[in-house]
């Protein structure tokens, strides 16, 4: 009789922004021929990247003509929203939906399907979450937005970029740190720096290299095609 052993998990993040943990649950790890056991992953938060699962097996069966694998579901997809954005949305750390457009900001419950709407005093390429605030950016000035109890939104200039230089790619977020990437325009220069909280931001990298994007990987701030560590 052939038996088959669960070997082992293992997971993979292709670009997480915020910390999740991953629980795995199986009614069984080593099974006869002709049984079954049920794996089970679950997230406790959610992820805006893909995350991939492969999962390894062991033993004297053999995959196809011996064993099969199927799954009785992939998640379940619903709509939550009518609204139209592009891609310009994020996933807040407490599961909320942020969208914008170049005039409104709204914030999506899904757990309720309350929207809540604030006027933007301007239009903006990226907005990130910070704390209770958020950070946003325009080809060239970076802000800190706080939001009133009237949802008023209050704009703070964070830094002012010079003629002919400009924010590029995205930025990034992680606990307390700000992760930004600027360029000159008339030679292909790039600066990464790092802002922790309200201190001055420090240059981790520069160069003439196209075209990266910043990234933190386990605090670890990356910019392709070479790493750097605070």
């Amino acid at each position: 009789m052939k038996k088959i052993t669960l070997l082992g998990l293992y997971l993979v993040f292709s670009q997480a922004i915020f910390s999740q943990n991953i629980t795995i649950t199986t009614d069984n790890t080593s099974v006869n021929e002709g049984a079954a056991f049920t794996l089970t992953a679950t997230l406790d938060a959610v992820s805006t990247e893909d995350i991939t699962l492969p999962v390894s097996v062991t033993g004297s069966a053999s995959s196809i003509s011996d064993y099969t694998v199927s799954f009785a579901t992939q998640g379940n997809e619903s709509i939550l929203s009518s609204e139209v954005y592009g891609s310009k949305l994020e996933i807040l750390p407490d599961g909320q939906y942020l969208m914008w457009t170049s005039s409104e900001l709204k914030i999506l419950n899904p757990a309720t399907s309350t929207l809540t709407t604030y006027n933007l005093p301007r239009g903006y390429e990226r907005i990130k979450p910070f704390g209770d605030a958020f950070y946003a950016n325009t080809s060239d000035v970076l802000y800190k937005l706080e939001f009133d109890e009237n949802n008023v939104i209050t704009e703070t200039v964070i830094e002012q970029l010079s003629n002919g230089y400009g924010f590029n790619y995205h930025f990034y977020v992680k606990g307390n740190s700000l992760i930004y990437q600027v360029v000159r325009y008339d030679n292909g220069v790039r600066w990464v720096y790092v802002k922790e909280g309200d201190n001055t931001p420090e240059q981790i990298f520069t160069g003439a290299v196209c075209c990266y994007s910043p990234v933190t990987v386990s605090y670890t701030h990356l910019t392709l095609p070479t790493i750097y560590s605070l």
